[in-house]
């Protein structure tokens, strides 16, 4: 998939969810939040595509999806966002930074390579 059909596959995705998709200017990069009981998805407006993929799968992949259709190279595509747990071994727990998880590369950098 072209990184435009990603990102608007992700867009009418989360409008699916019932969750409103703004883009706004501002110091920030973006996510998902509950206002008013009305769920929202803020992203900013002067990021490059490829960061809007990136916010939004960010956030999709928290939510449970299970239950709904997602095109198989979106839900791809949004699997890869999701976080890694601890992983256990001789009983100790390894931590995994934030850092280690935004750098890693997006299924849109490497379609793009």
């Amino acid at each position: 998939m072209k990184e435009e059909e990603i990102l608007s596959g992700l867009e009418k995705l989360v409008e699916s969810l019932s969750i409103q998709l703004r883009y706004e200017k501002g110091d920030f990069a973006g996510g998902y939040c509950v206002l008013k009981d009305k769920r929202m998805m803020i992203v900013n407006s002067a990021l490059a595509p490829a960061m809007r993929i990136k916010i939004l799968t960010r956030e999709l992949a928290t939510m449970n999806l299970d239950n709904v259709f997602v095109v198989p190279a979106l839900r791809d595509v949004i699997m890869e966002a999701v976080p890694t747990l601890p992983l256990k071994n001789n009983n100790e727990n390894r931590e995994i930074s934030l850092e280690s998880v935004i750098e890693q590369p997006t299924a849109v950098e490497s379609l793009q390579s």
